[in-house]
């Protein structure tokens, strides 16, 4: 099954999501937080050197080095699910290498390897996917991606290459504001049905994500006629620079407006570990958010790039301690996280939630090299 597994689970719950905006406007997905650059070296040489400028002195010990996660989805019910992915470190010529290990294949085929590739300023340029032998990779696996950036790192341009031979490329556009704010623009084709959505975020100068946009045209597939739905999310930072809140706005064919707390969150004082992964994995567009009508980027770098329902933001910058989510009817639901540390301080274990029909428990494992 591998991605297009995931790829249809998405496309289905899409049309859930869309089911319930046109009924009742329960939900919508977006955001996440921001980053800059974090790009650690090889293990074997432990972590002497960062690409672009001096070790930061909470990395300068190879302890730090993140060797394997392994994500557990629905911890502890029928359907718990999970994936282990490790990781090798070669500085020397700028790369990162994946690989998985997903027995049931729910996730991905079992053995995928994906060498992602840096340019001097440390940003991801380019991710090849190689399958394992025996593997006949779907239409809509992927083949290569290629990243583009201006000459201040802002994204550029993304393109896709899958298996089956199509290519899918987009452009974003970059817009200066007042107070060196900035926004990108971009659009996506969202099905074979013409849906299109339009997508806007506003960042601050140092590139966090304050409002994040999703203008969703048409649901031909939904009903005969042309509906458009708007949704605005605004990020609340603390003073640790984690999200806190997010408030959400949605207009549905400029007819009714509704405003309410999508999120809420305490935090961690320490336990950026995940949070780091992250920005390495993902230079250079970690700190975009991404959502469910972002085809190319969700889920294309492993379960830490899932954008769904804000899965990174519960461990961007510091884990998470309680949340109260919003849910589809409305109500709202408590979860309490659990993070553990070990003798290093290090986090060694991080349990969120998915956001479904309910919380369902996200365990992420994480080991280390020393």
């Amino acid at each position: 099954m591998s991605r297009i597994y995931q790829l249809f689970s998405i496309f289905l719950r899409q049309l859930k999501l869309c089911s319930m905006i046109c009924n009742c406007f329960k939900g919508l997905v977006t955001i996440c937080l921001l980053a800059t650059f974090l790009f650690i070296t090889s293990c074997q040489k432990g972590v002497n050197e960062i690409l672009t400028e001096p070790i930061p002195d909470e990395v300068k010990d190879s302890t730090l080095l993140i060797k394997s996660i392994k994500t557990i989805w629905d911890k502890g019910t029928p359907d718990e699910d999970s994936v282990v992915e490790h990781y090798w470190y070669d500085t020397a010529n700028r790369k990162l290498t994946i690989t998985w290990n997903d027995e049931n294949e729910d996730y991905i085929a079992d053995g995928t390897k994906l060498e992602l590739s840096y340019n001097a300023k440390g940003l991801l340029t380019h991710a090849s996917y190689i399958y394992p032998a025996g593997y006949v990779p779907w239409e809509f696996d992927y083949q290569t991606i290629e990243l583009s950036y201006d000459a201040v790192n802002v994204l550029q341009n993304i393109t896709a290459h899958y298996s089956g031979g199509s290519i899918e490329s987009i452009t974003y556009s970059k817009t200066m504001l007042s107070n060196g704010k900035y926004q990108l623009t971009w659009s996506e084709g969202m099905s074979p049905d013409n849906d299109s959505t339009f997508r806007r975020v506003e960042f601050d100068k140092e590139g966090n994500a304050l409002i994040n946009y999703v203008y969703n045209y048409q649901y031909p597939s939904m009903s005969n006629s042309e509906h458009t739905l708007i949704v605005a999310d605004s990020l609340i930072y603390d003073a640790g620079g984690s999200v806190s809140k997010i408030l959400r706005r949605v207009n549905y064919d400029d007819t009714t407006n509704k405003e309410y707390t999508f999120y809420e969150y305490t935090r961690q004082s320490k336990g950026d570990q995940l949070y780091n992964q992250r920005r390495v994995i993902m230079s250079g567009i970690d700190n975009i958010p991404f959502g469910d009508f972002d085809n190319i980027v969700t889920a294309a770098f492993g379960p830490l790039s899932f954008v769904l329902d804000y899965e990174n933001v519960q461990y961007s910058r510091y884990p998470i301690q309680t949340a109260k989510a919003r849910m589809w009817d409305g109500s709202f639901e408590n979860f309490t996280a659990n993070s553990e540390f070990d003798n290093k301080d290090r986090l060694i274990k991080f349990t969120g939630f998915f956001h479904d029909i309910g919380l369902e428990p996200t365990e992420y494992r994480i080991s280390y090299y020393k």
